[in-house]
Formats: C-alpha cells, sequence, structure tokens
C-alpha cells in the first residue's frame, strides 16, 4: 500500500484543490467527524467565537497603543482574561534592585560598570 502513496495523495490532492472554500466547508459539514479551516492571525484575532467567549484579550502597550492578545487558554469559571503589557526592557531594574537592599549610589555604580542598565 504505501508503494502507490504518491499516487493516492495525488488524487486526494487534485480533487480538494478543484474545490473552493465554501465547497469544502459545506462537504466537511456533512459528515461527522471533527474538523476546523485553519486561520491565520489575522482570522483568529478577529473570530467572533474567540472575542464572544473572551479569548482575546484588550491590552495597552507600552506606547500607549490599543492591541488584541489572544488570551490564556486556560479560564476557570467566568473569570474574565487579565493581561498586562510586558515590561520594557531593564524596565523594573532599579525597583527589583533596590527591594534587594541596593542603594543609589551603588545603582550608579553599576550602571557606569556596565553591569546593569
Amino acid at each position: 500500500m504505501a508503494a502507490h502513496a504518491d499516487i493516492a495523495y495525488g488524487i486526494v490532492h487534485d480533487a480538494i484543490a478543484a474545490l473552493s472554500f465554501a465547497d469544502c466547508r459545506a462537504a466537511l459539514g456533512k459528515g461527522t467527524g471533527q474538523w476546523a479551516p485553519v486561520q491565520d492571525a489575522w482570522e483568529l484575532a478577529h473570530d467572533e467565537g474567540l472575542t464572544a467567549n473572551g479569548r482575546i484579550a484588550n491590552i495597552v502597550d507600552a506606547e500607549g497603543n490599543p492591541q488584541q492578545l489572544v488570551a490564556n487558554p486556560v479560564k476557570f469559571d467566568d473569570d474574565p482574561a487579565d493581561l498586562v503589557r510586558a515590561p520594557r526592557f531593564a524596565e523594573h531594574t532599579d525597583d527589583v534592585l533596590r527591594e534587594l537592599g541596593v542603594d543609589d549610589d551603588r545603582l550608579i555604580g553599576l550602571k557606569i560598570a556596565g553591569a546593569i542598565t
């Protein structure tokens, strides 16, 4: 059977390639198996089902621009997705080091030495 796999692939490929996307959806919709069209990033971000179910989260990025991100796939009860922007490079370095007891003079010294930014 494997000897004819390339021929079988070609037959199936040609049959599917002759159909429009709407024809494929209609044909597959008649079956009982699981299937779904593959979505690109734009389609995924505008998927009505994902948006309605809270799987697309709205955030504001570091420049103040609104953005949409795919929310965490794990959802507990009806808790909304709570996403915040990622920090910029070294945005919290001073705060973290201060929490560890580093004073301002030492911070400046570390910056001058190139150890931190």
